[in-house]
Order: C-alpha cells, then structure tokens, then sequence
C-alpha cells in the first residue's frame, strides 16, 4: 500500500464522507456489530423495522392502503413472519402502472432520486428512492465489500458498466472524487477489446487493488485472456474479487479464482431492493442483508423448505420515499436453512439464477456486454419486456413486447444508439411480440448472440480496437 493510500484511508477518505454523509459511517458501525448477532436478535430487528414500515405505508402510501384494505390486513395485526403470507406482494407490472400512487405523500419530492432497472424479467421499470436510503444502502455495499478483506478508503478496480464515448462523462469534480478519494478505477466493461483488456491488466498492476468487483462474464472474459495469455496475476495480491449482477456458475467461479490468484465472493441484489445477499469467506451460501431487507423465497405460494427452489421476494425495510414490499424480483433462489460456520446470524440463501447477457460484437469486432442495451431502455414508457438478438455482424432483431400506451416512436434512440454503439452498417430489425418473453426454466437473457457457441472462447481471439 502507498504512503498515500495509508493517509487516505486513515484521514482523508474519513473526513470526506464525515462532511459529505455520503455513507452513513454510524450505520456501517451499526452493520458490523449486528451481523455477529443471534438469529432470533436479527429477527427482532428485522420484525420492528418491518413494524414501522407497514405502518407507514398504511398511513402515507396510497396503493398500500387500498392493497391492504382489499386483503383485509392491517398493520396493527402484524405478528411476525406468517403474519407475511397476508401481505400481497409487489410486482413489476405495479411499479409500470401504478408508480405515482407508490410514492409516500409524506416525502418531499426533493429528497427523492429517480432510477431506473431492467429488471429480471426484461420489463424495464423506473422507481424512486429516498436520500436517506441511498445512505444506507452505501453503508450495506461497505459493511459486505469488506468481507473479502477490503477496508474503506483501499483502492479497487471496477471491471463494470460505464458511460461509452458517445454519452455524457461524469462532471470532472466527480471523477476526481472516484478516483482519488474513494481509490475507484474503472474498466469500461461496456466496451471491451482484447486489446483493452490487456491494457486494463497493466492498469491493475500499477494500482494494486485491494479488491476487483465485476460483472461475472466480464470477470470470466478477462480470466480466459488470461490464461490464453500465460498471464500471472497473482503478485497483484488482490484480497478478493466481488461477482454480480449475473448468474455465477461454478465453471466461471474456478477459472475467475485461478486467474485472479484469489477468492470470488458471489453478491446478489438489484437497483431497485439495492443489496440482498452476499458470500462471505466461508463460502457456505450467500448472507442475506438481513437488517435492511427481508428475503422470502416461496414454493407454489408457500415458503420454500431448506434445499428447494422456489421464487425470491424481498421487503426493502427503509426505503420510505417509494416502498417495496414483497417485491417479485422475478429471480429463483434456494432456501438454505442453517447458519453458516463464519459465526455470523444472517440467514443465508443458496444459489440464485435469474437474468444472463450475451456479450455482442460489433462491426470492428470489439466486445459490447450485453448490460449496456438494458440501460437503453430504463425509464421509457409503454414497454413490457424487450431483448436484443444478434443474429449476425449487420443484423440484430429487437424483441419488443408492448405495454399499455406504447408507441413505435418511443424507440427512435434507443435504435439510434444500438448503431451508434454497433455500427452504421447494422440492421435493427423490430418485432412486437405478445407473449413473454421469459423461459420455461425461469431464465430471462436480455440479449443473445447467435455468431459463437463460444462467445469467451472467441473473444480472446479479438484484436481490433476501438476508435
């Protein structure tokens, strides 16, 4: 570590975040005391978190009133867990159409930030959420980073989606925040070349990082250059590399962890819920967040027994601004059902599978990850579902399923930037369709390349850059 990484870690980045809020510091205290907790103390605090939240949704939340109304529930009546079973759950189609009526009365629209996700399902979704959870929702991403063994104010490398050419960078005073305070380096994993990959790994290899978070088919990509290269990485000392936002199976998990020299830590989470779940050391299963959601995962309606497979649902239990209770994440999850041998009492879950991106190429034979089209469509209206097809160099077909008040025209950038982003000579060919989109397995892939059986097998054979 680096005299400067040492004064950053013990002063500045703390000064910083102690004048800014950004991270609630008191909170991450708070977190890496209570993870040690018993289950039946995590339970408790779960149960008065969830207390105070039902009860405001009744008194603030327009559609949670009228929902609870219809189920003939009421807050008051809230026991505990079975007690859940009572409370209709939230889905996608609710956040599309009845969004407003999410929003508390009680929040004032300034402390609301906007966002926007894919979601599992392909069916784009635009919600809020309240400053004071974003706060929070740092402390949560800390307390579980540093179970790899990564401290604030180390440096890490984010193999990760970021802004391309052709969009808006972030203000310069922002950049000089990342990069120098919270020690951030990014690799634009929207964009990738062989090329670029190997310039990433000089990179890493003058910054040192503590740790790498990164999406798992990105992280495997560069593993499979790697080792096709005879690349050693592990006099980089990496403490730990973080996976997420994609189903991490085994095969990538071992060839990430050989050629990184370290241990892959799998995460789960969404924009919407933020963090749900993450491994720890142990690697026994994956620890729910448990003092900031509730995870149910249920079996033909009914809680699944330890080792079944049934689908997730998650409370965020301080997300006051625009509530989600019982959120559909449209994921599979297996419920574990014992405690995990690294002393901790949050309840852990098993594996989860849910949505996976192809990576497409483009016209000069560079790499685009298939998160970067998701992106296109966050917040557009009258969209159901919608995925992306790469049938060959100069033709992709865009699956769209059409929601109430869709209009072609809504697409007019979106086609526009999938060319700017593939190249001129590419064809976008549209279909509506009315049928989900969704696999008989439960899987949805947002976008899918038909030009390799072997996308990772071919990509190391890439070489042309980028302009």
């Amino acid at each position: 570590m680096s005299l400067y990484d040492r004064i950053n870690k013990k002063i500045l980045f703390p000064a910083y975040l102690g004048i800014t809020r950004n991270v609630d510091l008191g909170r991450l205290a708070e977190l890496k005391k209570s993870q040690y907790l018993p289950p039946e103390e995590i339970r408790a605090i779960q149960f008065a978190s969830m207390k105070r939240l039902l009860a405001h949704c009744y008194r603030n939340v327009p559609f949670y009133r009228e929902r609870f109304d219809e189920a003939g529930f009421h807050p008051d009546d809230f026991r505990g867990e079975d007690d859940l079973q009572r409370i209709p759950t939230l889905a996608k189609k609710d956040l599309q159409q009845e969004r407003e009526r999410l929003i508390a009365v009680n929040i004032p629209r300034s402390e609301l930030i906007a966002d926007a996700s894919g979601g599992s399902t392909g069916k784009p979704t635009s919600f809020f959420k309240d400053r004071q959870r974003n706060r929070l929702r740092s402390a949560d991403k800390m307390r579980h980073d540093m179970w790899c063994g990564w401290e604030p104010g180390e440096s890490y490398a984010t193999l990760w989606g970021a802004q391309r050419e052709f969009d808006l960078q972030p203000p310069l005073k922002a950049r000089l925040v990342e990069r120098y305070l919270y020690r951030a380096f990014g690799f634009n994993a929207f964009d990738i070349s062989e090329e670029k990959v190997l310039r990433c790994l000089e990179s890493l290899e003058k910054v040192r990082p503590s740790m790498v978070v990164a999406y798992a088919n990105v992280a495997y990509l560069f593993a499979r250059i790697v080792k096709n290269r005879g690349l050693d990485l592990a006099p980089l000392k990496i403490k730990g590399l973080v996976s997420s936002a994609e189903t991490l199976t085994p095969e990538k998990r071992a060839a990430i962890e050989e050629a990184f020299a370290t241990k892959v830590f799998n995460r789960y989470g969404s924009r919407e819920v933020g963090l749900v779940a993450s491994e720890c050391r142990a690697g026994e299963g994956m620890h729910v967040n448990a003092e900031n959601v509730v995870v149910e995962i249920l079996k033909d309606g009914r809680p699944a027994k330890p080792g079944e497979s049934g689908e997730i649902v998650v409370t965020d239990l301080w997300n006051y601004g625009m509530p989600f209770v019982r959120y559909r994440m449209g994921d599979v999850g297996v419920a574990a059902g014992r405690l995990c041998s690294c002393g901790r009492g949050l309840p852990l879950i098993d594996g989860v599978t849910g949505r996976t991106s192809d990576f497409l190429i483009d016209e000069r034979g560079a790499l685009v990850h298939g998160e970067y089209f998701t992106h296109l469509f966050y917040g557009l209206p009258g969209i159901e579902q919608f995925q992306l097809i790469q049938e060959s160099r100069d033709l992709v077909t865009l699956n769209v399923r059409p929601g109430p008040g869709y209009l072609p025209a809504v697409l007019d950038p979106v086609l526009e930037k999938i060319r700017l982003c593939l190249g001129g000579s590419v064809r976008v060919q549209v279909n509506q369709v009315q049928k989900s989109l969704v696999e008989a397995s439960g899987k949805f892939r947002f976008t899918i390349s038909r030009l390799s059986n072997d996308h990772f097998g071919a990509a190391t054979s890439l070489s042309t850059e980028r302009p």
